[in-house]
């Protein structure tokens, strides 16, 4: 770093030396050359103002302008607002015939309110209390057919395989100790639960079939009864059909307590089934869509505004399109336009002079809130295009402004006051990006590196190097 830095003093002074000679061989010449000779033209620094701006037009625009129309067309059947009213966020502007709307509204709100009764809350806590004897009834078929001791291992069986993809799934989300010990856990338990279910089986063939299907028949042979017995055993299609009619019984009940839960909390359980569910939830879309087409009939101011335009009467029939237009008028907003040269002279918050057309005597002050990322056309030549928010003003307050008003607009990129100033004439340029001037020292101009703020058409700021009232050689050029 440091002999980078060393290097660019040598560079520096290089440049310094270099420049000096031309300046020193330049004004040689002209002494020798009687019939050119030159007066080299000097300025003294001075105190002043400079200001960094760029000119450009601009158009009062509201904050925010929607135009607003009916979803579908209808007898327009009242109109709530005048142009130029101020409205509310909300407030009811304009209105449809809504006859059939609200037979519909009607209609779809008493099939809903039938649905979520006191009486079809009381159905539903029957129909889970029914479901329940149901399931019950048919477990116990099934018990029956293959023995408690089956039934109740095969249920284990099915909770510890549940349990084990419930493991196996946090196990490939989270593999960590914990979730692979989960996984070798719940392989055991089914481990178990598998063999205790092949236990109960074994105990199923070798005693329950024996002490629970054994039949005995009896036939007359001559005077004697002859009696035989042998086991009845359930058939397999037997035991499917108890199988299966328990499944449905557990399904029915799930079924029955949703839509039980649904009717107290007034919320559909995710992934509820059954349909006491389907019908309640198409009854709650008929009456959404219902309601939704009933307030289709009006229209209500989206935010707090103005009305700019009404397009219709009372008693015509009207269609999609705007209605009303509403604008947001809050807010004193310019759309501002600058040459594209002049790019680098704005950016966010910038200061903004504005002078109407209307109000050529007020200055109104704005920043800018916006600068469009490209280059937009404006009467044939490219143009900057910005926002600029006028600020809360005495004059702001009391002037009425008209949307569409025409302004000439200065955006400010730098202001400063009481500084050190000199010509543009007296810089020269040391690349890169630096500055030197010649003080007039008993006469003779000497180099000397200044370093430099703000610089306009006329003015540069010296914000160090040079003091109030030195002499610098603007060169051949007079400057005032």
């Amino acid at each position: 770093m440091f002999k980078q830095k060393k290097t660019w003093y040598i560079i520096a002074a290089v440049l310094v030396v270099a420049v000096s000679a031309f300046v020193v061989i330049s004004l040689t010449q002209s002494d020798n050359q009687e019939d050119e000779i030159t007066p080299l033209q000097t300025a003294t620094v001075r105190q002043g103002d400079i200001i960094v701006s760029a000119s450009g037009a601009g158009t009062l625009i509201p904050a925010a302008e929607v135009e607003i129309s009916f979803r579908s067309g209808g007898l327009l059947t009242s109109i709530e607002v005048s142009v130029g009213e101020v409205v509310e966020k909300g407030q009811l502007l304009a209105q449809l015939d809504d006859t059939s709307e609200r037979i519909q509204y009607e209609q779809a709100e008493r099939n809903l309110l039938e649905l979520t009764s006191p009486a079809a809350m009381a159905e539903a806590k029957q129909a889970v209390a029914q479901a329940q004897d149901e399931l019950d009834d048919t477990r116990n078929l099934l018990k029956y057919y293959i023995s408690p001791l089956v039934v109740y291992w095969e249920e284990k069986v099915e909770e510890a395989q549940a349990a084990l993809a419930t493991a196996q799934t946090e196990d490939q989300n989270s593999s960590t100790d914990e979730t692979q010990k989960a996984v070798e856990d719940a392989e055991r338990l089914l481990s178990t639960a598998e063999r205790s279910l092949g236990s109960a089986w074994y105990k199923y063939e070798e005693t329950y079939l024996a002490a629970t299907f054994t039949v005995e028949e009896c036939e007359r042979q001559g005077r004697k009864m002859v009696c035989e017995e042998y086991i009845s055993a359930p058939s397999q299609a037997t035991i499917d059909d108890a199988r299966f009619g328990y499944e449905v019984a557990k399904l029915e009940i799930v079924e029955a307590e949703y839509l039980l839960e649904a009717l107290t909390t007034g919320e559909i359980p995710e992934g509820a089934t059954g349909d006491g569910i389907a019908t309640l939830e198409q009854a709650r879309l008929n009456f959404q869509t219902a309601q939704n087409s009933l307030e289709d009939t009006r229209l209500y101011a989206p935010f707090d505004g103005t009305i700019m335009a009404i397009n219709g009467q009372e008693g015509e029939m009207v269609g999609s399109s705007a209605v009303i237009t509403i604008a947001d008028l809050s807010q004193a907003l310019l759309q501002i336009y600058l040459d594209e040269t002049d790019f680098d002279k704005i950016d966010l918050d910038y200061e903004v002079e504005v002078i109407f057309d209307i109000y050529p005597d007020d200055v109104f002050i704005g920043h800018v809130t916006q600068v469009d990322p490209q280059l937009v056309t404006v009467e044939g030549v490219n143009a900057v295009s910005a926002l600029v928010v006028l600020d809360a003003s005495p004059a702001f307050q009391t002037k009425k402004l008209l949307i569409g008003a025409n302004a000439s607009v200065e955006v400010i990129a730098g202001r400063a006051e009481g500084v050190l100033l000199v010509p543009v004439e007296a810089l020269r340029e040391v690349p890169p990006d630096k500055y030197a001037v010649f003080v007039m020292e008993e006469g003779e101009p000497q180099l000397r590196m200044v370093e430099v703020g703000l610089i306009d058409i006329t003015y540069a700021e010296i914000t160090s190097g040079l003091e109030l009232g030195d002499v610098v050689s603007t060169g051949i050029v007079e400057t005032e």
